[in-house]
Formats: structure tokens, C-alpha cells, sequence
């Protein structure tokens, strides 16, 4: 909906151009930001998988270690099936039982822990990029920014590396 909005407001504004004449035209000035771009090589997007890796690497250590002691256990239980007393194959078969629902239990609970925190960081990274875009744009007299739903733009209107420069300070 809302990119609806901004594709109707600049279509909008690109008719009003072209209405008005190639006078005002020639003083407008139009920029392009690749957002993929910045979202890949900014410092702060940078920054902030360092920080999600860091809070979640613990979580997957021992997830991964996990993992390792199921398979050892799944490997034992092929290889020395035929010779376990019937107690010791019924205990391994539960503890295998049991780790492999702590493993989904504890993959599923990352994984919904990682997309809340992922989301909370991506919201706070779109602020600061569109606030830093928006202050660039202010600060070198841009009249009108575009970034997706462009069919085409050259290398001239294209401010992507000022705003990653920016972004670096």
C-alpha cells in the first residue's frame, strides 16, 4: 500500500515536471539510492550482524554441539544395535527420543528469537539509512531521492556511495 503511495506520488511529480516546462526541469535535482546496495556494505548494517552473531553464536554452539551428540548417539544405536542388552537399547532410544525434541524445541525458539531481533535491528537500520539519505539530500539540495521501483538510472543522479560515506562516520 504504502509503496502504492509513493509510486503515485511520483508519477505525480514526474507529469508535473514535464507539464511545467523544460526550464524547471533543467534546475531539478534528482538522485538515485541503491538501498540493496547500502543494506550489503554500510558500516552500520555491518555492524549489527557483528552484534546479532555475537548474541546468538552462543545459541547455535550449543545448538551444533547438540546435533553432534544426537548423530554420535544415532550412529552408536545403528552400530551396536544388535549387541545392547534390551534396557540399554530402550535407554538410548529415549535419550535420543528426548534430545531430538530439545534440538526442535531449541532450533524453533532461535530461529523465532533471531527473526524479533532481526526485525528490531532492520527497523532501527531503515531510520538511520533513510535519515542519513534524507539529511544528504537536504545538505546537497536534492529535490527529489528515488530508490526502488526505477526502471533506469545512470551513474550521474546516482548518490548510493555518498550516502555509504556518510553512513561510515
Amino acid at each position: 500500500m504504502l509503496k502504492k503511495k509513493y509510486l503515485s506520488i511520483t508519477a505525480v511529480f514526474m507529469l508535473s515536471i514535464f507539464g511545467a516546462g523544460s526550464a524547471f526541469a533543467a534546475e531539478l535535482r534528482i538522485a538515485y539510492v541503491h538501498m540493496n546496495t547500502l543494506m550489503a556494505k554500510s558500516k552500520p548494517v555491518k555492524q549489527a550482524r557483528a552484534l546479532l552473531n555475537k548474541e546468538f553464536g552462543p545459541r547455535k554452539k550449543k545448538i551444533r554441539a547438540k546435533i553432534a551428540s544426537f548423530n554420535k548417539m544415532r550412529a552408536r544405536l545403528k552400530k551396536d544395535h544388535a549387541t545392547m542388552s534390551k534396557s540399554q537399547l530402550i535407554s538410548l532410544e529415549r535419550k535420543i527420543r528426548s534430545l531430538k525434541r530439545d534440538l526442535k524445541r531449541d532450533t524453533v525458539e532461535l530461529r523465532e528469537d533471531q527473526a524479533l531481533r532481526n526485525n528490531e535491528v532492520g527497523v532501527k537500520l531503515q531510520k538511520k539509512i533513510t535519515a542519513t539519505i534524507v539529511k544528504l539530500a537536504k545538505r546537497e539540495k536534492y529535490d527529489l531521492v528515488l530508490r526502488q521501483g526505477v526502471l533506469h538510472y545512470s551513474k550521474r543522479v546516482d548518490i548510493t556511495n555518498k550516502v555509504l560515506a556518510e553512513l561510515a562516520k
